[in-house]
């Protein structure tokens, strides 16, 4: 039942918030000023390989809408091929627009009157799937990674949030809830959910009820 409801929270997420799909090849070195600053993109990197590099193996492709990573298993005498472990979709365009979210956000979170910077990361595991929010904070004109939030942990409820825009030093967005007696398929509460930066965390401040 568990693997069931990860594929179902999967199908959710890629129609609730969208992915980043069909974009044409590009350098890094071509980065413009519509783009995600290199040092969080380097940062989102290192979380990742902190989490999956050893003992795997990295293919990464640079896209001018994404970048792409891939880890996979190293198979042993005992094993005729490798394995794919995780998909890691990291946006690098600022301005996009997919239904549901918004992956990269701009605004003052800490109340300094700094634009922070809030990344979401989508990530596929097999059937399922999960997006993590990356929070930086502007120190001095450089990024510094303050946290990282699995979706669900800032959603205010037994489901999932897409961020939507930051106003007034919060995150607003929409999460998608299930009640006691709903299928895996179907989340059918939906809320405005406000999260905000607080003790160095992500929490969630209110939710209120849309349809």
């Amino acid at each position: 039942m568990k693997t069931a409801t990860l594929t179902i929270i999967s199908f959710i997420l890629l129609g609730a918030c969208g992915q980043l799909k069909n974009v044409a090849p590009v350098q890094m070195s071509q980065v413009g000023q519509d783009q995600l600053d290199r040092s969080a993109v380097q940062s989102i990197n290192e979380h990742y390989h902190l989490t999956y590099g050893e003992g795997t193996r990295l293919e990464e492709s640079a896209e001018v809408a994404a970048t792409e990573l891939t880890y996979y298993s190293i198979p042993d005498i005992e094993e005729e091929k490798e394995g794919r472990i995780v998909t890691i979709t990291i946006p690098l365009t600022k301005g996009q627009k997919l239904v549901g979210a918004i992956p990269v956000l701009e605004g003052d979170l800490n109340r300094d009157r700094k634009s922070d910077l809030l990344v979401t990361v989508h990530s596929e595991f097999g059937n399922s799937a999960s997006q993590d929010l990356f929070l930086f904070l502007n120190a001095n004109e450089r990024y510094r990674l303050a946290t990282v939030a699995d979706h669900r942990e800032i959603s205010g409820c037994r489901g999932t949030i897409c961020a939507r825009k930051i106003k007034d030093n919060v995150i607003e967005g929409h999460s998608s809830c299930y009640a006691a007696d709903d299928a895996v398929c179907c989340p059918s509460l939906h809320y405005k959910t406000r999260v905000a930066f607080e003790n160095n965390v992500l929490k969630v401040l209110s939710k209120k009820r849309i349809r």
